[in-house]
Formats: structure tokens, sequence, C-alpha cells
């Protein structure tokens, strides 16, 4: 495995490690649009017989916990349609890497190709992601195999930037407020779908700010944002 420097991130090249079977259903009502959030888990086996075998598949600090089969809103896409039935893994980060984004699939013994797709998964953080392509998972479905694709990671912490502005939500809204003494630059704000810790879908959606005055403060009302389902992750600034 080989490493090369890109500008702010870090592309990783292909690696593949063998897994052991995957048996394992789980139906999720996860509504992720500017109302309500809810997901239902019936019934979960880990994706590792042991811990041996686990140890083997984690790389860069990820491991892939689960394959389920997902009812609920289709988000990777924006659109969120209604869909059931989707193949969904869950993936964990137990490094101490910010991934700014990580691509990986996974074959089952027919073939079969479930592609998946995560940005923003921090040290600790563990998300459900959906199959780019919507392909049905089928209970009983047996993996063979998972590849990690690319995997690019931030060159700086992310942050909220509490030192500078204050962020407050209610409902579909978010206020920024600049709290310091200088003017703050034009920015983003960046978050993610989530049910109680969980991230909800591989997408991360972005909303700009315009400069602001010392004091100054704007109310922003964003698309698929809501804070009983939604968490702001980082925000960016351009430099002064």
């Amino acid at each position: 495995m080989t490493r090369k420097k890109r500008g702010i991130i870090i592309v990783v090249t292909l690696l593949t490690v063998v897994l052991v079977a995957v048996v394992l259903i789980m139906h999720g009502a996860n509504k992720m649009n500017a109302s309500n959030t809810d997901t239902e888990t019936k019934k979960e086996i880990p994706v590792f017989s042991d811990a041996e075998t686990e140890a083997d598949a984690l790389w860069n600090g990820l491991s892939i916990e689960s394959l389920s089969s997902y009812a609920g809103y289709y988000v990777e896409d924006g659109s969120n349609e209604i869909v059931s039935g989707i193949a969904a893994a869950t993936i964990k980060n137990e490094g101490n890497k910010n991934i700014q984004l990580v691509s990986f699939s996974l074959k089952d013994e027919k073939g079969t190709e479930y592609k998946f797709q995560v940005t923003t998964l921090l040290p600790g953080q563990r998300a459900t992601v959906l199959e780019l392509n919507r392909l049905p998972y089928e209970f009983g479905t047996t993996i063979a195999s998972v590849t990690y694709n690319n995997c690019s990671f931030f060159s700086e912490e992310p942050s909220l930037h509490s030192d500078k502005i204050r962020l407050l939500s209610s409902g579909n809204m978010i206020t920024v407020e600049n709290i310091s003494s200088a003017t703050v630059p034009t920015g983003k704000l960046y978050f993610k779908n989530i049910s109680g810790s969980l991230l909800i879908g591989g997408i991360t959606y972005s909303v700009s700010f315009p400069e602001l005055a010392p004091g100054e403060k704007i109310t922003l009302s964003p698309s698929h944002y809501n804070d009983s389902s939604c968490r702001i992750m980082f925000v960016t600034y351009a430099e002064q």
C-alpha cells in the first residue's frame, strides 16, 4: 500500500481484505427530511466471528460492522426518495485520523458487488451508508470480500470555530453569529443526518454564509437540515 500527498488530502491506494461470511438482517425506518429521523433495528448479527478476523479486516482504522436491508429515505443523492430493501453497510472509524472520504465495496459469493462511499467520518464515529446503485440486499447473502478503494483525510482538524462564531439551530434554521472582534470571511457549514449517535448516509451537506462583521448574525434555512435529525460537523471559511 502506498500513499501520495496531493494538496490537503492523502490518497490511499487499493487494498483488499478477505472477510468471513455475513448473515444479517436489519429493517430501518430512517426519515431524513426536515421533520423527523427514526431508525428501528429488528435483528443484527456481527460481521466478524472472532477478534482475529476483525483485526485482519481493519484498514487505516476502518472496520465494516454489518450489512443490512434498509427501508426509508434514500439520502445519498439528495433526492430523499422512499426506498425499501436497499443494501446498507455500517462502517466505523476506529483509528485516529479524520477521514474526509472513503469508498469501499463488498462482494458476495455470487460476484455481486455492493458499492459505498462515506464522507466526514471522524475517529470513533459510526455511519450507516446506502448502496450507491440502490442494489437490494437479501437475507442470507454471504459476503466474500471487502475492497477499500481510496481514502482521503482532512489536512487540518475539522472545527466549528466556536472562538469566532456561535451556531444556534431551531427546526430547519441555523443562525450564525460572529462573536469575535474581527470580520469573519464568507464560509460554509457542513452537516450530516444522524439517528442517536449513528451517522445516517455517506453524504455530507453544506450551506454557505456571507462575510459577517463583529456582532453581525444571519439565519440560514438549508434544505435537508433539521436540528432533531442532523448534526453540524464542521465549519470552513476563507482566511483573511
